[in-house]
């Protein structure tokens, strides 16, 4: 399940499945036609340095609202806690997933009540 917003399909409270899990140097490949390399100001290429990292991140199936189905790769995103100035107090960096089953197991149980007799 989503903890944060990514768009107006995939909201807070999206529930999906996590079909995979992929590199994030594959994952740039794929959205810039297969390049792994990019270019510098200069004219120069360089290796990203996503692709030494190594680093996989799920691929998410969500069920939307109309029915439809949609993947994404799901990537870290920034929590920040502002002033109403604007100035940062905290922020981390984390994949905003939680697993929905560890949230709703105990509701299953509260909500039927089931008696065995013997």
């Amino acid at each position: 399940m989503l903890i944060k917003n990514i768009d107006e399909q995939l909201v807070n409270g999206s529930i999906g499945k996590v079909i995979a899990f992929v590199d994030l140097a594959g994952c740039a490949a794929m959205r810039n036609g297969g390049g792994e390399e990019a270019e510098e100001e200069g004219g120069a290429t360089k290796k990203k340095a996503s692709a030494a990292s190594g680093v996989r991140m799920p691929v998410v199936r969500f069920v939307l609202p109309g029915g439809g189905k949609r993947d994404y790769h799901v990537q870290q995103e920034d929590f920040k806690v502002e002033l109403p100035s604007g100035e940062v107090q905290a922020s981390r960096k984390q994949v905003p997933l939680v697993c929905e089953f560890a949230r709703s197991f105990p509701n299953c149980f509260s909500r039927r009540r089931v008696s065995f007799t013997c």
